[in-house]
């Protein structure tokens, strides 16, 4: 009997602390991708079963709009346009939103169905690539006319991409031939062309740079993560067996990934990239998925697909708290100005909020008269103040434009949006 006491007890003190993080559960139906738009404070959700792109209002996690024959595929928030990209399977285009009316306003056609989209703010114009996996190619389309502007033979089934903003270089991983494809642009030009591919072993998944060394992580099966310096292969870091790069932590140099051998694999291994070695394997739930490095709180969120939520501090790598969902989760995307983590499963979204005080939460209630939150004009951050970009990136020396910027008011960390001007 007392056993049974004790057992209950900690089960009501875990149920009541993952409590304290989850903010609310929003229904949808068949969710496939999310992105954040921090302009507008808005989440978008691709449904795959209606085809539908679902507006959620960012403050008071509401339904905006449902916008037809705009969903299904992958999704990516476009900060040069203020539009959302949304990969259309069924006709081979890209349907652009432009956020602050909702209205589809182009859809390029691509070669082939989108399989994943990747934003590039290159020296001369930004792009946004689209990989497609059936055709073995990635179509480059400009990020403000939306037009067709270059197309890449790359290898077969790209799966994932990343950019290198230092070199204007798109790493793209194939999953079918055990290459990465490096590609470069012409500057001023509209030339795109293939600058090496690298053998980096069995099944390439997931790709992520560090912007700190330069240097791209590739996942490659039993092999561990291949690191790839500019166009070659340096080395592969020994990890757990399908290990998948999921976030960079700019702040300590760490690249956090997912070690999803399946059915049992429940531990993220996290590389050093000064020196690409192991650092830590963090035990998380079964079947680690997607995950993402929040700088405001320097925490990673970790995604499982037996239906969990594990919260990591980067700064000692150790589990804060675990946040049960539903199982196999889909999709992840942060909103910045409520700190919100939101999570997409089958037939619902999660929406996850920091229970620290940390000030970012609390202070950024949305007033009842507006949705969108006012960005308050500055010609120069208070000394005491913190601006982090769209990406949630900490900026040191802010050109124009918009940001979120933390300053003490008080005892309390306060959020606003700003926007900055000379």
């Amino acid at each position: 009997m007392i056993i049974r006491v004790l057992l209950l007890g900690v089960c009501c003190c875990l149920t009541a602390a993952s409590g304290q993080w989850l903010d609310t559960v929003i229904s949808s139906g068949g969710c496939a991708a999310l992105c954040y738009d921090p302009v507008d404070n808005k989440v978008y959700c691709s449904w795959n079963v209606t085809g539908a792109l679902v507006v959620i209002d960012g403050a008071t996690n509401q339904r905006i709009t449902s916008i037809p024959n705009a969903g299904g595929g992958p999704l990516l928030y476009n900060p040069a346009a203020n539009a959302v990209h949304s990969g259309m399977y069924w006709d081979s285009t890209v349907a652009v939103v432009d956020c602050s009316s909702d209205v589809v306003i182009a859809r390029p056609h691509i070669n082939g169905p989108p399989k994943v989209l990747c934003y590039m703010p290159s020296s001369y114009y930004p792009v946004v690539a689209c990989a497609c996996d059936l055709a073995g190619k990635v179509v480059i389309v400009d990020a403000q006319r939306h037009i067709v502007v270059g197309e890449l033979d790359v290898g077969s089934g790209p799966q994932s991409m990343c950019w290198d903003k230092h070199m204007d270089r798109l790493f793209i991983a194939n999953a079918w031939d055990s290459t990465v494809t490096v590609a470069r642009g012409e500057v001023g030009r509209d030339i795109w062309f293939v600058e090496a591919t690298l053998n980096v072993g069995r099944n390439p998944c997931g790709l992520c740079f560090d912007s700190t060394d330069d240097k791209a992580y590739c996942g490659a099966d039993s092999q561990g993560v291949a690191v790839i310096n500019s166009s070659l292969l340096v080395t592969h870091v020994v990890t757990g067996h399908r290990s998948t790069p999921a976030c960079y932590d700019p702040r300590r140099d760490m690249l956090y990934c997912t070690d999803a051998e399946f059915p049992t694999g429940s531990t993220m291994s996290v590389i050093d990239c000064r020196v690409d070695t192991v650092a830590a394997t963090i035990a998380v739930g079964n079947g680690p998925r997607l995950a993402y490095y929040n700088s405001i709180n320097n925490k990673v969120y970790c995604v499982n697909d037996e239906g969990s939520v594990t919260v990591i501090n980067a700064a000692t790598n150790h589990v804060v708290v675990t946040i049960p969902i539903d199982s196999n989760p889909r999709a992840i995307a942060w909103n910045t100005a409520q700190n919100r983590t939101y999570v997409a499963c089958a037939n619902s979204i999660y929406v996850i909020r920091d229970s620290i005080p940390s000030g970012v939460e609390e202070s950024h209630k949305p007033q009842a008269s507006s949705s969108k939150p006012a960005a308050t004009f500055m010609r120069r951050l208070p000394a005491d103040a913190e601006a982090f970009d769209a990406t949630g990136r900490r900026v040191s020396n802010p050109k124009p434009g918009i940001y979120f910027v933390r300053e003490a008011q008080g005892r309390v960390r306060a959020v606003k949006k700003v926007l900055i001007a000379r």
